[in-house]
């Protein structure tokens, strides 16, 4: 429920019918990793030799650089037009 905003914002410009194909792509494909990850979940990591806490080290390393980037004030130029840019910029 909390993305539903989002996904409006984003397809506000989408008719009914396209706006529908949108949510039974991502539906299948949510489904299809979900499923999939948990089948072959645990072989793939130990495959790569991958545990939790290797996990929760990745995790909190992108954690505390994306709040890093955000304490500088630094702006990521990812998906972000020039107007966009403009109105955020001091």
């Amino acid at each position: 429920f909390g993305v539903v905003p989002t996904f409006i914002g984003l397809t506000k410009e989408f008719t009914d019918e396209e706006r529908r194909r949108v949510i039974l792509k991502s539906t299948i494909a949510g489904a299809g990793i979900l499923i999939g990850f948990s089948l072959i979940g645990d072989f793939l990591f130990q495959i790569l030799g991958l545990n939790l806490s290797t996990l929760r080290v990745g995790g909190g390393l992108l954690l505390f650089l994306t709040a890093l980037d955000m304490l500088q004030g630094k702006v990521s130029d990812c998906r972000c037009s020039r107007a966009e840019l403009k109105s955020i910029s001091i």
